[in-house]
């Protein structure tokens, strides 16, 4: 890659429009940087009370870093990277519009970059996926008629489950992926939720209200709330609640381009109707037609100027706009295989209160917990080769003393790589089963994923499948929820499913994404049992 005026812009560019990103050589020098060395820098500068040049780093030198900044807020929507600090400093001298290169800026501020071209190029493109999507808008408007008589006194987001409002749960379900900006589009008893929720500080969030009349529907809030809105933002109900794979839906968008991307699970009697092939051929609020066999439950991904396109002032429904935009061909959809839970009426109000409260169910891998792992590349494929690791499983017998339960979920790629039969497998887990029982350990169920790492299966970890399907299976609330692994990924599986972690290592191991860092990193399980205790005992509290 060779030296120019907007390499950091070029870079940007190629990302948004999908285009491979050639590096041609990866051994260059460190003259160009990635995105957080350069706010890095400029915050090393305001430190700074006189700068007798200008620091230009990343892009050349006919580009200044306020250049770069600017270009980047303004295509990705980001609107506090560093303005604030640049405008400050703007109004006094405007140090930042001035040319100086990367050596310059060494020397004035004894700083140096830590990544060299390829390390950057790839830091910079993990920022910028993350970056995109910031914001959660919540329809919180509606008077909730069939929660009555709840709702005489509260507005249905407030419904108490677990001792916090449900809205709360949803709002902690996007904080705990990095989203923390919350908009809610209020109506029906709107000062409850603002007295409640305020904004957000108390959590770490940042909440802000746009409310409108009683008899306001989705459709007229959402129009009405535009300026509030970001370039992109997930849109959600306040009655539905599920486990929720953010990164597939961020994926599946980017990669479609449409207006909006929905979440559908299967149900009978549902509002959408696909073909066999999966297409989605059209939306009908009205159930009773066996024919719509899938219902969308909230959690959108929208586009804020393809989505204008189709809205007005109209009071009509979100959702009444719908089959324009299928028949514009500007409509996408994630499917789900997890039931999603509501508050919508008393009788799903009780089936929800019941998911979320506590179990003492723990989720563990088998290979480097229950049994010693083997080389890489290789398995276990006789019983004579698993050998059980003592420590942990003395462990695990104490927890069941009280009280726990456990679900293993485990990689088995030898299946697919025929390195073991499916038939030998059983055997294996059917013994160790066996001897788990007679040791008092109480195994529920064992999940496991046999495919090769080159399939693009959903039940491979770190991808989040079997989470869901063993939390729909036993009711359990995964962000209630611990997993004990020996592997990183299994940090980043427990992550992706919306659970927690305790990772089972020797050694400290360093995570590059701080959000897969487990709670907790010991060399045993008998060693981690007071965190998984205070997880259960404190952490699950009204403030998990």
């Amino acid at each position: 890659m060779q030296r120019n005026n907007s390499l950091i812009p070029s870079i940007i560019n190629n990302y948004l429009q999908n285009k491979k990103i050639k590096i041609k050589n990866p051994l260059a020098r460190n003259d160009y940087i990635f995105v957080g060395d350069v706010i890095d820098a400029i915050l090393k500068s305001l430190k700074r009370k006189k700068i007798n040049g200008i620091i230009n780093i990343g892009s050349g030198k006919l580009t200044s870093t306020h250049q770069v900044l600017r270009f980047i807020e303004k295509d990705l929507n980001i609107s506090n990277l560093a303005s604030y600090k640049l405008n400050k400093i703007e109004k006094k001298n405007d140090n930042f519009s001035k040319k100086a290169d990367i050596s310059r800026a060494k020397k004035l501020l004894g700083w140096y970059p830590k990544y060299n071209i390829k390390q950057g190029i790839i830091e910079t493109l993990k920022i910028l996926n993350n970056m995109r999507i910031k914001q959660a808008v919540f329809f919180c408007g509606g008077v909730g008629k069939r929660l009555l008589p709840l709702t005489k006194t509260i507005p249905k987001p407030m419904t108490l489950i677990d001792d916090m409002p449900f809205l709360w749960h949803l709002l902690k379900q996007f904080s705990d992926q990095g989203i923390n900006n919350f908009l809610l589009l209020t109506g029906y008893k709107s000062k409850i939720i603002k007295n409640y929720f305020k904004n957000g500080s108390k959590w770490k969030w940042k909440i802000k209200y746009h409310e409108g009349p009683i008899n306001w529907k989705t459709g007229k809030r959402l129009f009405e709330s535009k300026k509030l809105l970001n370039d992109y933002f997930f849109l959600n109900y306040s009655d539905n609640f599920m486990n929720f794979d953010f990164n597939k839906m961020k994926n599946s968008h980017k990669k479609e381009k449409k207006a909006i991307s929905l979440s559908v699970v299967k149900k009978k009697f549902g509002n959408i109707y696909l073909d066999n092939k999966k297409n989605l051929i059209v939306y009908n609020n009205k159930r009773g037609n066996p024919k719509f066999n899938f219902v969308e439950i909230g959690y959108m991904l929208v586009d804020k100027k393809k989505i204008f396109k189709y809205l007005n002032k109209n009071n009509i429904n979100f959702s009444d706009y719908f089959n324009t935009i299928i028949r514009d061909h500007n409509m996408n959809y994630n499917f789900s295989d997890f039931n999603y839970l509501s508050i919508s009426d008393l009788i799903r109000l009780s089936i929800t209160k019941k998911f979320f409260k506590q179990k003492k169910v723990i989720f563990v891998d088998r290979d480097g917990i229950i049994n010693k792992k083997k080389p890489k590349g290789q398995y276990v494929s006789k019983w004579k080769e698993f050998e059980f690791i003592k420590e942990n499983l003395k462990g695990l017998y104490l927890l069941c003393k009280s009280g726990f339960k456990f679900i293993l979920i485990t990689n088995q790629a030898g299946v697919e790589r025929k390195l073991i039969s499916p038939k030998a497998l059983n055997l294996i887990h059917n013994k160790m089963l066996l001897y788990l029982k007679r040791k008092k350990i109480d195994i529920l169920k064992i999940y496991c994923c046999p495919h090769h790492w080159d399939t693009d299966c959903y039940c491979r970890k770190p991808k989040p499948g079997l989470f869901f399907e063993a939390s729909r299976k036993y009711n359990v609330f995964l962000k209630k929820t611990l997993y004990i692994g020996d592997d990183p990924r299994d940090c980043e599986a427990a992550f992706n499913s919306g659970s927690n972690s305790i990772l089972i290592q020797k050694k400290n191991l360093y995570f590059k994404n701080k959000s897969y860092r487990p709670l907790k990193i010991e060399k045993n399980i008998l060693d981690a049992i007071p965190y998984v205790n205070k997880f259960y005992s404190e952490i699950l509290n009204a403030n998990y």
